[in-house]
């Protein structure tokens, strides 16, 4: 795309450079360059911005959880340790999804059973 260039009828290319995860791309129109612009839309506690939404002259800017939350609804929550019972190990926590217990699938002996959680309880063992 061009855009008019000041007071000379000479048109210019468009500014292509990306804006910073904070912020979204402005068009160009005939009388003004491409700018980038802040975000203006909802921004979690404890959340940072991901990148620009992919469209033009929208404020709108996708986020994500920080280290140590995930995404419940529109907000962020604090990841939850749970205490797992035997035969089960805590899943990893995830910008979208809580830890949680899931059961243990590595290979054991015939005729033997679990006796443990995962220990540590992260480890599928």
């Amino acid at each position: 795309s061009l855009w008019r260039n000041g007071s000379e009828w000479a048109c210019t290319l468009c500014n292509s450079t990306d804006c910073e995860l904070d912020e979204f791309k402005q068009m160009c129109t005939f009388h003004s360059d491409a700018k980038c612009l802040p975000c203006t839309s909802y921004l979690a506690t404890n959340a940072l911005w991901e990148g620009q939404n992919g469209t033009f002259d929208s404020p709108t800017c996708p986020w994500v959880c920080g280290a140590g939350f995930y995404r419940s609804g529109r907000f962020c929550a604090f990841c939850s340790a749970p205490k797992c019972p035997v035969g089960h190990y805590r899943s990893a926590c995830t910008p979208l999804s809580d830890a949680r217990c899931v059961p243990c699938t590595n290979a054991r002996p015939d005729n033997s059973v679990y006796i443990t959680n995962g220990f540590p309880p992260t480890a599928n063992n």
